[in-house]
Protein backbone atom coordinates (compact mmCIF):
# COMPACT_ATOMS: atom_id res chain seq x y z
CA UNK A 1 0.00 0.00 0.00
CA UNK A 2 1.62 3.42 -1.21
CA UNK A 3 2.14 5.92 1.59
CA UNK A 4 -0.63 8.63 0.70
CA UNK A 5 -3.02 5.56 0.35
CA UNK A 6 -2.28 4.65 3.84
CA UNK A 7 -2.63 8.37 5.28
CA UNK A 8 -6.15 8.98 3.55
CA UNK A 9 -7.03 5.28 5.26
CA UNK A 10 -5.49 6.04 8.88
CA UNK A 11 -7.20 9.61 8.46
CA UNK A 12 -10.91 8.54 7.74
CA UNK A 13 -10.74 6.13 10.75
CA UNK A 14 -9.48 8.83 13.01
CA UNK A 15 -12.80 10.81 11.48
CA UNK A 16 -15.38 7.89 11.70
CA UNK A 17 -14.02 6.99 15.37
CA UNK A 18 -16.91 4.21 16.72
CA UNK A 19 -18.99 5.17 13.66
CA UNK A 20 -20.15 2.48 11.45
CA UNK A 21 -19.53 2.31 8.09
CA UNK A 22 -23.45 1.98 7.20
CA UNK A 23 -23.52 5.02 8.55
CA UNK A 24 -21.64 6.85 5.44
CA UNK A 25 -23.96 8.17 3.10
CA UNK A 26 -23.85 9.61 -1.13
CA UNK A 27 -24.58 13.63 0.06
CA UNK A 28 -25.32 15.88 -3.09
CA UNK A 29 -26.74 18.83 -1.15
CA UNK A 30 -23.65 20.93 -0.77
CA UNK A 31 -24.35 24.45 -0.23
CA UNK A 32 -20.86 25.33 -1.17
CA UNK A 33 -20.55 23.78 -4.48
CA UNK A 34 -22.46 23.86 -7.56
CA UNK A 35 -22.42 28.11 -7.27
CA UNK A 36 -21.30 31.02 -9.10
CA UNK A 37 -19.00 30.66 -11.86
CA UNK A 38 -16.80 27.94 -10.76
CA UNK A 39 -19.62 24.91 -10.43
CA UNK A 40 -17.24 22.05 -9.15
CA UNK A 41 -13.41 20.70 -10.04
CA UNK A 42 -14.40 18.90 -13.03
CA UNK A 43 -14.14 19.50 -16.93
CA UNK A 44 -12.36 22.69 -18.33
CA UNK A 45 -11.65 25.14 -16.20
CA UNK A 46 -11.06 28.94 -17.74
CA UNK A 47 -8.51 31.13 -15.64
CA UNK A 48 -8.27 34.66 -16.28
CA UNK A 49 -4.96 36.29 -14.42
CA UNK A 50 -5.21 40.00 -13.59
CA UNK A 51 -2.04 41.73 -13.13
CA UNK A 52 -2.89 44.98 -10.78
CA UNK A 53 -0.87 47.70 -9.39
CA UNK A 54 -1.63 51.15 -8.24
CA UNK A 55 0.94 54.24 -7.76
CA UNK A 56 5.22 53.50 -8.65
CA UNK A 57 5.11 49.95 -7.21
CA UNK A 58 4.58 48.20 -10.53
CA UNK A 59 4.95 44.64 -12.02
CA UNK A 60 7.80 43.95 -13.95
CA UNK A 61 7.91 41.29 -16.66
CA UNK A 62 9.86 38.59 -14.57
CA UNK A 63 8.04 38.51 -11.74
CA UNK A 64 4.77 38.08 -14.04
CA UNK A 65 6.55 34.94 -16.08
CA UNK A 66 7.77 33.67 -12.57
CA UNK A 67 3.76 33.84 -10.88
CA UNK A 68 2.50 31.87 -14.49
CA UNK A 69 4.90 29.49 -14.06
CA UNK A 70 4.34 28.97 -10.55
CA UNK A 71 0.49 28.77 -11.73
CA UNK A 72 1.52 26.52 -14.23
CA UNK A 73 3.08 24.10 -11.70
CA UNK A 74 0.00 24.16 -8.99
CA UNK A 75 -2.18 22.97 -11.99
CA UNK A 76 -0.26 20.12 -12.89
CA UNK A 77 -0.46 19.07 -8.87
CA UNK A 78 -3.87 19.87 -8.75
CA UNK A 79 -4.62 17.26 -12.37
CA UNK A 80 -2.03 14.71 -10.30
CA UNK A 81 -4.07 15.17 -6.86
CA UNK A 82 -7.31 14.41 -8.52
CA UNK A 83 -5.92 11.56 -10.89
CA UNK A 84 -3.49 9.72 -8.81
CA UNK A 85 -5.67 9.85 -5.30
CA UNK A 86 -9.63 10.78 -6.02
CA UNK A 87 -10.04 8.40 -9.78
CA UNK A 88 -10.64 12.12 -10.85
CA UNK A 89 -9.43 12.50 -14.76
CA UNK A 90 -11.53 15.11 -16.31
CA UNK A 91 -9.54 18.31 -14.93
CA UNK A 92 -8.03 20.87 -17.23
CA UNK A 93 -7.22 24.31 -17.36
CA UNK A 94 -6.62 27.13 -20.00
CA UNK A 95 -5.61 30.94 -19.32
CA UNK A 96 -5.86 34.17 -20.50
CA UNK A 97 -3.64 37.13 -19.12
CA UNK A 98 -4.80 40.85 -18.77
CA UNK A 99 -2.20 43.01 -17.99
CA UNK A 100 0.65 40.78 -19.11
CA UNK A 101 2.38 43.31 -21.18
CA UNK A 102 1.06 46.54 -19.15
CA UNK A 103 -0.16 46.54 -15.26
CA UNK A 104 -3.75 47.00 -15.01
CA UNK A 105 -3.61 50.36 -13.06
CA UNK A 106 -6.22 51.72 -9.97
CA UNK A 107 -5.71 53.96 -8.03
CA UNK A 108 -5.38 52.18 -4.63
CA UNK A 109 -5.04 48.22 -3.43
CA UNK A 110 -6.61 47.48 -0.76
CA UNK A 111 -5.22 45.53 1.94
CA UNK A 112 -6.23 44.24 5.69
CA UNK A 113 -4.73 41.88 8.08
CA UNK A 114 -8.29 40.07 8.68
CA UNK A 115 -9.95 40.11 4.80
CA UNK A 116 -13.21 40.21 6.27
CA UNK A 117 -12.86 44.00 7.02
CA UNK A 118 -12.66 44.45 3.33
CA UNK A 119 -15.61 45.00 0.95
CA UNK A 120 -13.55 45.06 -2.43
CA UNK A 121 -15.48 43.28 -5.14
CA UNK A 122 -12.04 42.37 -6.93
CA UNK A 123 -13.62 40.60 -9.75
CA UNK A 124 -15.58 43.54 -10.46
CA UNK A 125 -12.53 45.88 -10.31
CA UNK A 126 -10.13 44.00 -12.41
CA UNK A 127 -12.97 43.98 -15.06
CA UNK A 128 -14.08 47.23 -14.74
CA UNK A 129 -10.64 48.63 -15.37
CA UNK A 130 -11.17 46.34 -19.28
CA UNK A 131 -14.56 48.01 -20.05
CA UNK A 132 -16.71 45.39 -18.32
CA UNK A 133 -19.34 47.23 -16.29
CA UNK A 134 -21.69 43.60 -15.49
CA UNK A 135 -19.31 40.71 -15.03
CA UNK A 136 -21.68 38.65 -16.04
CA UNK A 137 -21.42 39.96 -19.32
CA UNK A 138 -17.70 38.72 -19.27
CA UNK A 139 -18.88 35.59 -18.10
CA UNK A 140 -21.06 34.95 -20.73
CA UNK A 141 -18.89 35.94 -23.55
CA UNK A 142 -16.21 33.63 -22.44
CA UNK A 143 -18.76 30.68 -21.88
CA UNK A 144 -19.71 31.18 -25.66
CA UNK A 145 -16.42 31.85 -26.93
CA UNK A 146 -13.98 28.50 -25.33
CA UNK A 147 -16.87 26.02 -23.92
CA UNK A 148 -15.62 26.04 -20.51
CA UNK A 149 -17.32 24.68 -17.55
CA UNK A 150 -15.86 26.95 -15.31
CA UNK A 151 -14.63 30.40 -14.92
CA UNK A 152 -12.31 32.50 -12.57
CA UNK A 153 -10.87 35.30 -12.43
CA UNK A 154 -7.44 35.80 -10.29
CA UNK A 155 -6.07 38.98 -9.54
CA UNK A 156 -2.45 39.13 -8.83
CA UNK A 157 -1.81 42.71 -6.77
CA UNK A 158 1.50 44.71 -6.26
CA UNK A 159 1.24 44.57 -2.61
CA UNK A 160 1.93 42.98 0.17
CA UNK A 161 -1.09 41.60 2.40
CA UNK A 162 -3.15 38.33 2.83
CA UNK A 163 -4.59 36.89 0.00
CA UNK A 164 -8.05 35.87 0.06
CA UNK A 165 -10.96 34.11 -2.37
CA UNK A 166 -14.43 35.29 -3.22
CA UNK A 167 -16.33 32.42 -3.93
CA UNK A 168 -20.13 32.80 -4.47
CA UNK A 169 -22.93 31.67 -2.04
CA UNK A 170 -25.54 32.41 -4.41
CA UNK A 171 -26.43 30.91 -8.06
CA UNK A 172 -28.12 34.25 -8.60
CA UNK A 173 -26.45 35.50 -12.01
CA UNK A 174 -27.02 39.34 -11.03
CA UNK A 175 -25.35 38.55 -7.59
CA UNK A 176 -22.15 40.75 -7.27
CA UNK A 177 -20.20 37.93 -6.58
CA UNK A 178 -21.34 35.39 -9.19
CA UNK A 179 -18.27 35.16 -11.52
CA UNK A 180 -15.79 33.88 -8.64
CA UNK A 181 -12.34 35.40 -8.17
CA UNK A 182 -9.67 35.74 -5.75
CA UNK A 183 -6.81 38.51 -4.89
CA UNK A 184 -2.90 37.17 -4.81
CA UNK A 185 -1.01 39.46 -3.47
CA UNK A 186 2.63 39.47 -4.87
CA UNK A 187 3.84 39.31 -1.01
CA UNK A 188 2.90 38.21 2.60
CA UNK A 189 2.89 41.15 5.45
CA UNK A 190 5.63 39.54 6.47
CA UNK A 191 7.35 40.01 3.28
CA UNK A 192 7.71 36.49 1.85
CA UNK A 193 7.21 35.81 -2.01
CA UNK A 194 3.75 34.65 -3.57
CA UNK A 195 3.77 30.89 -3.23
CA UNK A 196 2.33 28.29 -5.58
CA UNK A 197 0.66 26.77 -2.69
CA UNK A 198 -1.34 29.94 -1.96
CA UNK A 199 -2.54 30.15 -5.49
CA UNK A 200 -3.63 26.31 -5.88
CA UNK A 201 -5.33 27.38 -2.14
CA UNK A 202 -7.36 30.11 -3.40
CA UNK A 203 -8.34 28.52 -6.31
CA UNK A 204 -10.11 25.36 -4.50
CA UNK A 205 -11.94 28.06 -2.22
CA UNK A 206 -14.13 29.01 -5.30
CA UNK A 207 -15.03 24.94 -6.37
CA UNK A 208 -15.83 25.33 -2.16
CA UNK A 209 -12.62 23.97 -0.47
CA UNK A 210 -12.95 25.09 3.35
CA UNK A 211 -10.08 26.57 5.35
CA UNK A 212 -8.87 24.38 7.90
CA UNK A 213 -6.78 26.84 9.71
CA UNK A 214 -7.75 29.27 12.85
CA UNK A 215 -9.65 32.48 10.99
CA UNK A 216 -12.36 34.64 11.15
CA UNK A 217 -14.40 32.21 9.59
CA UNK A 218 -12.77 28.82 11.45
CA UNK A 219 -12.28 27.83 15.22
CA UNK A 220 -8.81 27.35 16.96
CA UNK A 221 -10.59 23.94 17.85
CA UNK A 222 -10.95 23.22 14.24
CA UNK A 223 -7.53 24.07 13.27
CA UNK A 224 -5.97 22.17 16.27
CA UNK A 225 -8.08 18.89 15.24
CA UNK A 226 -6.84 19.68 11.55
CA UNK A 227 -3.41 19.31 12.57
CA UNK A 228 -3.54 16.29 13.55
CA UNK A 229 -5.92 14.21 11.38
CA UNK A 230 -4.51 16.31 8.23
CA UNK A 231 -0.84 17.76 8.74
CA UNK A 232 -0.38 18.08 5.55
CA UNK A 233 -3.99 18.96 3.20
CA UNK A 234 -3.55 22.30 1.15
CA UNK A 235 -5.87 23.90 3.09
CA UNK A 236 -4.25 23.97 6.21
CA UNK A 237 -1.07 25.35 5.06
CA UNK A 238 -0.37 28.21 2.30
CA UNK A 239 3.32 28.92 3.07
CA UNK A 240 4.81 25.02 1.96
CA UNK A 241 6.30 23.58 -0.96
CA UNK A 242 3.46 22.12 -2.49
CA UNK A 243 4.32 18.89 -3.49
CA UNK A 244 3.93 16.98 -0.13
CA UNK A 245 0.59 18.41 0.35
CA UNK A 246 -2.44 17.06 -0.51
CA UNK A 247 -6.38 17.34 -0.79
CA UNK A 248 -8.12 16.12 2.38
CA UNK A 249 -11.66 13.68 2.33
CA UNK A 250 -13.60 16.41 3.60
CA UNK A 251 -12.11 18.62 0.71
CA UNK A 252 -12.25 16.52 -1.58
CA UNK A 253 -16.15 15.92 -0.72
CA UNK A 254 -16.42 20.18 -1.16
CA UNK A 255 -14.83 20.29 -4.44
CA UNK A 256 -17.10 17.67 -6.28
CA UNK A 257 -14.30 14.88 -6.50
CA UNK A 258 -16.52 12.72 -4.45
CA UNK A 259 -20.05 12.14 -3.15
CA UNK A 260 -18.88 10.33 -0.21
CA UNK A 261 -20.06 11.97 3.07
CA UNK A 262 -19.57 11.69 7.00
CA UNK A 263 -21.55 13.70 9.31
CA UNK A 264 -17.73 14.25 11.05
CA UNK A 265 -17.39 17.28 8.34
CA UNK A 266 -19.98 19.13 10.35
CA UNK A 267 -17.13 19.52 12.99
CA UNK A 268 -14.98 21.24 9.88
CA UNK A 269 -17.66 23.40 8.38
CA UNK A 270 -16.81 27.21 8.12
CA UNK A 271 -19.33 29.86 9.58
CA UNK A 272 -20.05 31.30 6.77
CA UNK A 273 -21.10 27.78 5.31
CA UNK A 274 -23.02 26.88 8.54
CA UNK A 275 -24.64 30.22 7.47
CA UNK A 276 -25.51 29.49 4.09
CA UNK A 277 -26.68 25.88 4.74
CA UNK A 278 -29.16 27.09 7.02
CA UNK A 279 -30.69 29.14 4.22
CA UNK A 280 -30.88 26.84 1.64
CA UNK A 281 -32.79 24.90 4.71
CA UNK A 282 -35.22 27.66 5.29
CA UNK A 283 -35.72 27.92 1.52
CA UNK A 284 -36.38 23.96 0.85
Amino acid sequence: MKPQTICLFVVLLCLAGKQACGQYTFDNNRPNVFYGSAKSLHGKTKVINCFLSAGRHEWIKEEKQAILALQDHGYQWIIRQGSKYWGVNDVSFTTSTIGLDNDVKVEKIERADEPSKLNVLWVQLALNAIGYSRPIDFYDSVKKAEAVDNVVVLVFAKRGGRSYAQPAYSDDTNNARFVEGAVLYSETTNGNALGEATIVHEMLHLFGAWDLYNSSAQRQEVEDKARRVFPNSIMLNTHRDINPLFIDQINGWCIGWTTRYNSTYEFFRPAQDKKDKTLMKLIE
